[in-house]
């Protein structure tokens, strides 16, 4: 015998002895095939859980965002960007008309030189404000060029099409539009601290 006890007194139990604990509230048993945030059952190759729409290999990372949210994002982009439409209208009956259009350019120059830096950053201003961001399948945010292409040349071909592409965000399961596909990106509320 080596004249250690099989099973140690718990006064005698080193570090190496006893198992490791999390902060309380912060452990959650991970088990395949449930949602760690709420529990719920999810689909195999689920990206996020269909009932509390959390980002299930990292639940910190945010939930999906709605489509209204997202609506409000684009809405928001279109009167920084370029004015919209509304924009426009309300310029035209605010302002005199050579001035409204000078107060649009304007607002296309300093909405232009913030989204660059913003999309380093997998968001746009209004994406921002509404504290959405785009992330990747990884649950990064997504980087300058993903976000370039995904902004320009997808939300073009998404709208193109009568659209259609655009339209997706409220019916797909995953709130994805095309430019979202083509990107391989999806947009989610943050998780606040």
């Amino acid at each position: 015998m080596s004249g250690e006890p099989s099973s140690p007194d718990p006064a005698h139990r080193t570090e190496r002895d006893s198992p490791s604990l999390a902060p309380q509230g912060e452990f959650r048993e991970l088990r395949p095939g449930l949602c760690p945030e709420c529990r719920a059952e999810v689909q195999g190759d689920a990206r996020f859980c269909s009932s509390c729409r959390a980002f299930l290999p990292d639940h910190w990372v945010g939930r999906l965002a709605s489509p209204r949210r997202r609506l409000v994002a684009a809405l928001l982009d279109g009167v920084f960007k370029e004015g919209g439409l509304f924009g426009m209208a309300l310029w035209t009956v605010v302002l005199p008309p050579g001035t409204a259009t000078t107060v649009v350019r304007i607002m296309s120059v300093i909405y232009g030189i913030t989204a660059l830096a913003f999309w380093t950053r997998g968001t746009t201003p209004a994406k921002r404000l509404l504290h959405l961001i785009v992330i990747t399948e990884d649950g990064k945010p997504a980087g300058f060029f993903r976000m370039a292409f995904r902004e320009t040349i997808g939300k073009w071909i998404s709208t193109i099409a009568a659209g259609l592409g655009l339209l997706a965000v409220a019916t797909d399961k995953e709130n994805r539009g095309w430019h979202d596909g083509m990107a391989a990106t999806w947009v989610v509320h943050e998780e606040e601290d």
